[in-house]
């Protein structure tokens, strides 16, 4: 993002008086910095930005409402590449010191861009918003949430034309799978992240432990939301293993990229990568089905070991008592 996207840069005493930042920002003279300890380097989130760029221009022919709604939009990073391309972004995000961060730099947008939009919010926000957005925007959040499938849901109903989704998938080896009831055929690896320093100082909707999809899983929850197509983009090869700290170790695997279109994006219309791998269907679920909570009508090789059983029942127990739920 250039320099005439913003007014001014930040000051060096504005950015210290906003500390500690989540995202890099690039202001050209003057940048923001990541917490100390975290793995995500400035490259990584250049990379972020240049893909969402090309993948903006890719649906933009097909679009006829350039506005976009991330979930989890940290300090912005994302909302204001968007509206770099003339998007009006709107960012929820449940840590108000990450609102007041993007709002701050949302006032030095320079004229003839629209400023991006931000409030507080999680994805227990998201049945309540009225209205739609051309695309909404998912990025390495979708694992946290303590009910994946409605979170698509509601995206699928706050999307116009596409959502875009950035997270990991479950990959063996790993952790014996816990089977979530309401999803009894998608395994899912569930881990407490104790050292998670984005995520562990709230409770306002995202939960302090992960929910890891497989990819069939991750696709059929996508269909079954109501998406009419799914688009698989293999991410750069920095991004393997570059997730959030604390997840490494929980699990082997890495993001993976997908761009879920609805009927109403005319993809005749689009210039589509071929480096973008189109599904146009679920997939069938395999030949196991677990018709009572926690896997009781499972056979024995694939039945989870019953203290996984226990633990992962306490987990979604405390997930759902710190949602309020």
């Amino acid at each position: 993002m250039t320099e005439t996207f913003w007014k001014r840069p930040p000051t060096q005493a504005e950015l210290e008086s906003l500390a500690p930042w989540l995202q890099v920002h690039d202001f050209g003279s003057v940048q923001t910095q990541v917490p100390p300890g975290s793995e995500q380097a400035p490259q990584f989130f250049a990379a972020r930005a240049a893909l969402l760029q090309e993948i903006l221009g890719v649906l933009e022919p097909g679009v006829e409402e350039k506005t976009l709604l991330e979930l989890g939009c940290a300090s912005g990073l994302h909302c204001f590449t968007a509206a770099a391309r003339h998007w009006q972004a709107t960012g929820l995000d449940p840590r108000e010191h990450h609102i007041r961060q993007a709002s701050f730099l949302g006032g030095l947008v320079a004229e003839g861009f629209p400023p991006p939009r931000f409030q507080v919010g999680s994805d227990r926000l998201l049945h309540t918003l009225e209205g739609q957005w051309g695309v909404s925007l998912c990025y390495n959040v979708l694992q946290v949430l303590g009910n994946p499938g409605e979170t698509l849901k509601d995206l699928r109903q706050r999307s116009r034309y596409a959502l875009i989704l950035e997270t990991p998938v479950y990959t063996p080896p790993c952790p014996e799978p816990i089977f979530i009831p309401g999803n009894n055929w998608l395994y899912q690896a569930s881990c407490q992240i104790t050292n998670h320093g984005a995520l562990k100082h709230h409770k306002k909707g995202i939960e302090d432990f992960a929910l890891v999809l497989s990819f069939p899983a991750l696709v059929y929850l996508l269909f079954q939301a109501g998406f009419a197509a799914v688009a698989y983009l293999t991410p750069p090869s920095h991004w393997q293993g570059s997730g959030s700290r604390g997840l490494e170790g929980f699990f082997t695997g890495h993001q993976h990229l997908l761009v879920a279109t609805t009927a109403s994006l005319p993809r005749e219309k689009l210039q589509v990568p071929q480096t973008w791998v189109w599904l146009s269907q679920a997939p069938e679920p395999p030949n196991y089905d677990y018709a009572g909570p926690w896997g009781s009508t499972a056979s024995p090789a694939r039945r989870p070991h019953p203290l996984v059983q226990a633990l992962g029942r306490k987990l979604m127990a405390w997930g759902r008592r710190l949602g309020g739920q």
